[in-house]
């Protein structure tokens, strides 16, 4: 028997703690989807959890071996005293455009992979983009906290108390992959050729987020781009506080929490009203 969704609400849609309490009354269910997403890369293999961060590591090392001992680079900023400094700055901007990236190109496909089990089942559709995000962001976590540790242990002039920031800049980056996974997932059911399009996308994101450079290097008349990308001031905020122990810029991180509820609340608009549509296409 096919299931039926529900008709669209705007008044429920529109109430930001709705995809919350959906979250918090399909407790178990999350929690499952949620094991899953984080143990699918290395559910029965020998090191079992340690390929979580074995990768990232590696790539780490091979970052900061390039740029901070065989080119031996410096980034702009002063305050970035450790001595790994360049190859830890390129990587924490890595890290957190890997986040957004794996996060909304694995959402492309969610709803088609478990098309035949959903359209038989009654099942939360929306939950599917919030597990695959959150197993993500907390993997992206500990590799950011792990990239501190590592400043400190180089010289870096990070403290422990900027870390009290960290929670204020990550929870809107967190709300604005969600809300666009919503977005991808949702248009990924319709368009099934969206990859290469959204491939080319997230190019043009990665080369206009100051990964591999300081927002100090752009000419000012180029600023408006990075102004525009939503990805900048969670990239510029990370870098302060962990690794130039600067607290985050004020406007940068009330940018980031305005984006962050707007594509979080048009996300689950979005997926919400064509939701009634997706039982026709899976």
């Amino acid at each position: 028997m096919y299931q039926i969704s529900p008709g669209f609400c705007w008044k429920q849609s529109l109430n930001p703690l709705t995809p919350i309490r959906k979250v918090f009354t399909q407790r178990p269910l999350f929690g499952l989807l949620f094991r899953n997403d984080l143990t699918a890369k290395f559910r029965h293999s020998l090191l079992g959890v340690c390929w979580l961060f074995i990768p990232p590591l590696s790539i780490l090392l091979i970052y900061v071996y390039m740029f901070s001992v065989i080119f031996q680079l410096r980034w702009p900023e002063a305050e970035l005293s450790s001595r790994w400094g360049f190859g830890l700055a390129i990587y924490a901007g890595i890290t957190v455009f890997s986040a957004f990236s794996d996060s909304v190109m694995g959402s492309l496909n969610l709803l088609v992979s478990r098309s035949g089990s959903l359209k038989r089942v009654p099942f939360p559709w929306e939950l599917l983009p919030m597990s695959l995000v959150c197993a993500n962001m907390l993997i992206a976590a500990v590799v950011l906290l792990l990239l501190f540790v590592l400043s400190l242990l180089t010289g870096g002039s990070g403290s422990w108390m900027s870390l009290v920031w960290f929670p204020v800049i990550f929870l809107p980056f967190l709300l604005l992959t969600v809300g666009c996974c919503w977005f991808a997932a949702a248009l990924g059911l319709f368009f099934r050729d969206l990859g290469n399009l959204f491939g080319i996308i997230l190019l043009l994101l990665f080369f206009s987020t100051p990964i591999f450079y300081s927002v100090r290097m752009v000419p000012e008349s180029f600023h408006v781009i990075l102004e525009l990308n939503p990805l900048t001031p969670t990239v510029i905020n990370i870098r302060n506080i962990l690794l130039q122990n600067s607290p985050p810029s004020g406007g940068h991180v009330l940018s980031s929490i305005l984006v962050g509820i707007v594509f979080f609340q048009a996300g689950f608009c979005f997926f919400e009203k064509m939701r009634r549509r997706f039982a026709d296409v899976v």
